[in-house]
Formats: C-alpha cells, structure tokens, sequence
C-alpha cells in the first residue's frame, strides 16, 4: 500500500514535547565537566494552505510554551513565540521552512516516507544533511526507516507506527581530524492524514574524539497531542 501524506485545510492541532540531554567532557581520562538539561515545551500547528498541483501542504508552526534552557533551532524548531510555515510534499520532504536557508536543518525530514508502496516490515533510506550554525559544520544523516506495523485509527484511516534507525556523519575530510560518532533511533506513531504525530520518541547519541579532549552526548526527545494527559518524560 501507498502511504501519503495529506491535509485539511485549517486543522489545528498542539503537540507538546520533553527534551533531555546529559552531557560528559573528559580531558584524558578525567572528567573535565558533566551538565544535564531538561525542557519542555509546546507546540501549535495549523494547516494553512493545501496544493493538489503542485501536491503538498503547508503547515505554520508556532512554539507557544517552553520551559529550560534548549536551544529549539537546533532540534528545526522554531523558538518561543516564533512562527514557521513548512511545506511539505506527500511523502514528508521539506520543500519551504519560512525564511531559513535550505542547506538548515529545517530542511531535514522530519518523518520520512517511501515514494513506493509498502508493507509492514519493509524497509527504506533517508539521507539528509544540513550545515550546524554554530560550528558551521556539514552534518549527514543516514536512517533505515521499517514499517513495524498499521493501526486502526480515527475511524476508518490507517495510522502507521514507524521506526528510524542510523548514524549522523561529519564530511570524510573532517571525520579524519575528528573522530565523530553519533546514532540515532526514532520511533513514531503517524496519522498521514494531516501529517499528525500522534507520539513520537527520539534518542540520540554523539561522541566527539580529538587530541586528549573527549565529549560525549546523550539526549532524547518525546512528544505526543495535548489532548492526551499521559506524562511525558524520558532518560537519555
């Protein structure tokens, strides 16, 4: 089956989000500092603009709460009280993400699709990159997304839990004089209609290596609808 993704014009929706993050920086073999971090925050959505040629939708994106101290651009969010639109083709590539630049990591998918169809157990790639700008590094992402299975859901649509997994590279030329190591694995319960995340979870690993200097990174983020009173919370 051809999973797409489609909208309704003027469907609103809030998300809201946990982000946690622990932090370690060695010199040698001794531990130089430790931080870990906790935010939530929340975001609202709204289906503004919806094109059946060209196909694709247009959603804005409004952060409204946010609590701790994460910078939201780096995870292709926008900040607190600012707003985005994103437009998106049927299979989840950003075509528009407001004003940002397209080598940003806005313009990374946030849940990938296969142009072909599929059935529970096949598996797909997703490669993206986006310059980081603060370091004003390259950054490459390789994901195997697999259908784990299809749910029943909003009365007669099909909702699809999906699962990422892969790395995050540096350009070959700095992965010499860096030794950088990051993982990634996500999991996502998405409504195609609308392009609603009915929950999601994200868990991240990075490791930096270079002289005597070590840093190591661990951090996960979860998110489900408001309308939802399951507490949200996750451990790195």
């Amino acid at each position: 089956m051809k999973f797409e993704i489609s909208g309704e014009k003027g469907y609103r929706e809030k998300q809201k989000y946990f982000y946690s993050s622990h932090q370690k920086t060695y010199e040698g073999k001794q531990i130089a500092h430790e931080r870990s971090e906790n935010t939530e925050f929340a975001v609202e959505n709204e289906i503004i603009s919806v094109s059946k040629d060209p196909r694709y939708i247009e959603v804005k994106q409004k952060t409204i709460e946010k609590s701790g101290p994460a910078d939201l651009e780096q995870m292709a969010f926008p900040e607190l009280n600012e707003t985005l639109a994103f437009r998106y083709n049927p299979w989840g590539d950003v075509l528009k993400a407001g004003d940002k630049p397209p080598f940003s990591i806005f313009f990374v998918s946030p849940v990938p699709l296969p142009q072909r169809p599929i059935q529970v157990g096949d598996t797909w790639e997703y490669k993206g990159s986006w310059i980081d700008y603060n370091q004003g590094i390259e950054m490459n992402v390789n994901l195997i997304g697999v259908l784990r299975e299809t749910i029943s859901c909003y009365d007669n649509e099909i909702c699809l839990n999906l699962e990422y997994s892969g790395n995050v590279e540096l350009p070959e030329k700095l992965q010499k004089a860096a030794k950088f190591k990051g993982k990634v694995l996500a999991k996502f319960i998405l409504r195609p209609k609308n392009f609603s995340v009915l929950r999601s979870e994200i868990y991240n690993t990075e490791y930096l290596a270079r002289d005597d200097f070590t840093m190591d990174i661990k951090s996960c983020i979860v998110s489900k609808i408001a309308s939802s009173k399951e507490l949200l919370t996750c451990t790195p």
